[in-house]
Order: structure tokens, then C-alpha cells, then sequence
């Protein structure tokens, strides 16, 4: 049974899940997101000869990246949420299975909610604008 099979079905262990997969990963992914994204926006507006406000004033670089259809933008997006699926499966599943308190798998499918709910209103603001 492949390691991505378990964590798919939840046959991993709910805090490792959640703490590991689910909240590092989730830091991992944002700050390389950030990182990446930032600094290729910032230097392109600074070779342009863009002033400070210039630069300050400017929008979420990631998103507009995605909206203009640059590759990398678009396989770091499609890669971010088909992560997010899994662990959002892993996490369900594997606190459906837990055998401590009932209270920390309802948290984490709050989290969970919470964070899908985010993560759908970043992108869909960003389509709109």
C-alpha cells in the first residue's frame, strides 16, 4: 500500500495528518508561494523603473500571475490544490478514525471549512477584479 494510498483514505495518524501534512505543508506552500512569486514580480517592476509606491501599490503578484496565464503560475495553482485535496481527505478521514477526544477532529473540520472557504474567496476575488 503506497504512503499517498494511506494518507488518501486517512490511514495515517490524525495529528501527524493535521500538524505535519495539514499545517506545515500549508506554511510551506504559502511562503514558497510568497517567495517565488514576490520576487519575480519585484523584479520586474523594478527593472521597469517602477518608484516605491509604485511597487507597494501593486496586487497579490501570485494571483495576477495565474490570471495572465504564465505557466508556472498556473502548475504551482493546479499542484497547490490537488494538495489541498488530499489533505483535506487525509485529515477528514484519518480524524473520522482517531480514538482520542472527539473534540480535536471537530476542530480540525472547522479549520478544514474555514480554510476551503478562503482559499475560494482569494481566487474567485482575484477572477473578478
Amino acid at each position: 500500500m503506497s504512503f499517498f494510498g494511506r494518507l488518501w483514505r486517512g490511514d495515517t495518524s490524525f495529528p501527524a495528518t493535521f500538524w505535519v501534512g495539514g499545517v506545515l505543508g500549508t506554511l510551506v506552500f504559502g511562503l514558497a508561494k510568497t517567495f517565488l512569486f514576490t520576487w519575480a514580480a519585484l523584479q520586474a517592476v523594478i527593472e521597469a523603473g517602477a518608484s516605491p509606491q509604485e511597487i507597494m501599490g501593486m496586487p497579490d503578484p501570485f494571483l495576477q500571475a495565474v490570471l495572465a496565464g504564465q505557466l508556472t503560475a498556473v502548475i504551482f495553482a493546479i499542484v497547490e490544490l490537488l494538495y489541498f485535496v488530499l489533505m483535506t481527505s487525509a485529515i477528514w478521514r484519518s480524524g473520522d478514525k482517531f480514538d482520542g477526544a472527539k473534540v480535536w477532529p471537530i476542530l480540525a473540520k472547522i479549520v478544514l471549512a474555514v480554510g476551503w472557504i478562503s482559499y475560494i474567496y482569494n481566487y474567485y476575488g482575484a477572477l473578478t477584479v
